[in-house]
């Protein structure tokens, strides 16, 4: 696993700043959690997809990303919405955007 880390390091930092990109406070433009938390996570299922997973969403609720075959599942539990950041000019940077140089 460390090797993994090592390996691919670049690219889980890269794929969690997309992820991090969406403004994905909640919104009523789009059932039911609104359209930026409709795309994180097409692009959380995309991201799973191009691992190898096999991927279902559950009418925009909440998706999944499942590996391997059997009756016993293990689960990551996280979620890609988030509250809404208030005054941005209290911020030291894009809340939309992971900072790598700290």
């Amino acid at each position: 696993m460390e090797n993994y880390i090592n390996n691919n390091i670049d690219n889980m930092l890269n794929e969690l700043g997309e992820l991090v990109s969406y403004n994905s406070v909640y919104s009523e433009d789009v059932a039911p959690f609104g359209l930026k938390n409709r795309e994180v996570l097409d692009k959380a299922l995309e991201i799973f997809e191009s691992k190898g997973l096999k991927t279902k969403n559950l009418d925009y609720y909440c998706g999944y990303g499942e590996v391997g075959e059997g009756d016993e599942v293990i689960g990551i539990l996280a979620h890609l919405d988030v509250v809404p950041p208030g005054d941005l000019s209290k911020w030291n940077g894009n809340p939309w955007k992971v900072r790598f140089d700290e």
